[in-house]
């Protein structure tokens, strides 16, 4: 059985692993969706798991459906830095699979790329979201 803290990391080492995000979004500031503490800086991208489902109800097929929201932040006047963040985000992982934490990603598939929006409760930040859907299974 794959654990739902095991694909969260997976995403997040996989993230902080890849140059091409991390020359937008220090690898330090790419963390759990849920992570708290009052110390954090924009911009930075927090990994919100979706529901994990079994491809096929036989205890011994262990392939699933995971789903997750990549999301965004900013501080800027414009939206422009989370919306070019988002699109390297859908860009480095959409249609490549990789193995990370003991799961292997057999295929990504995008679900929606959402522009950046300001969030309800700051007025003063933006939020977009890539949002995934993959087979996982262990490796």
């Amino acid at each position: 059985m794959i654990s739902n803290s095991q694909i969260q990391a997976a995403w997040i080492s996989k993230l902080k692993a890849n140059t091409a995000i991390t020359a937008l979004v220090p690898a330090v500031e790419v963390r759990e969706d849920l992570y708290k503490s009052p110390e954090f800086t924009f911009p930075n991208i927090r990994v919100k798991l979706g529901d994990l489902v079994p491809q096929n109800r036989n205890p011994n097929c262990k392939i699933f459906t995971s789903t997750v929201s990549i999301l965004i932040f900013t501080e800027q006047k414009s939206s422009k830095q989370a919306d070019d963040i988002s699109g390297v985000v859908c860009d480095e992982f959409w249609g490549k699979p990789f193995t990370s934490n003991g799961v292997r990603f057999i295929a990504i598939n995008l679900d929606s790329l959402s522009p950046a929006e300001v969030p309800e409760r700051d007025t003063n930040s933006w939020q977009s979201s890539v949002n995934f859907s993959a087979l996982v299974q262990n490796t």
